[in-house]
């Protein structure tokens, strides 16, 4: 898979938290690390609040029990495509700021002035490739 997303970057992943050889969390946590991550649906048999919310705290977009439908399943995949379409319509102006009223998707890499602001990462790199040390930020 990691091999394919290089070649071929998607839109949205959906993977399975107990998957042979490698766990779903430890593909997720990969995913997380890149610059421009896809959508993340975690399909899962496991169904405590712990899993769910580990899940979505390390970044997944959604998280579905089994059994589902595939009707369920498809309606999820479009909701998440829509917030991702959303976001990307309407993250960054000409200039390259955020619009007012706007709040960046944790996701999401924006470019302006030769600087790249990458939000899941929480890194800013100059224009001449030195990284900025941010700071804490409150959510007051």
């Amino acid at each position: 898979m990691r091999a394919r997303l290089v070649q071929r970057p998607c839109d949205l992943v959906i993977l399975d938290m107990m998957m042979p050889g490698e766990d779903g969390l430890s593909v997720l946590r990969g995913l997380a690390q890149s610059d421009d991550p896809p959508g993340v649906i975690m399909l899962s048999a496991l169904s405590s609040e712990v899993d769910r919310v580990v899940a979505l705290e390390m970044g997944a977009d959604d998280y579905v029990t089994k059994p589902s439908t595939p009707r369920e399943i498809l309606a999820r995949i479009r909701s998440v495509l829509r917030r991702r379409n959303r976001t990307a319509a309407t993250g960054t102006d000409s200039a390259g700021t955020i619009e007012q009223g706007d709040a960046p998707r944790f996701h999401t890499t924006y470019r302006f002035a030769g600087w790249t602001l990458n939000c899941r990462m929480r890194s800013l790199q100059s224009p001449g490739g030195e990284l900025v040390s941010l700071t804490e930020g409150s959510s007051r």
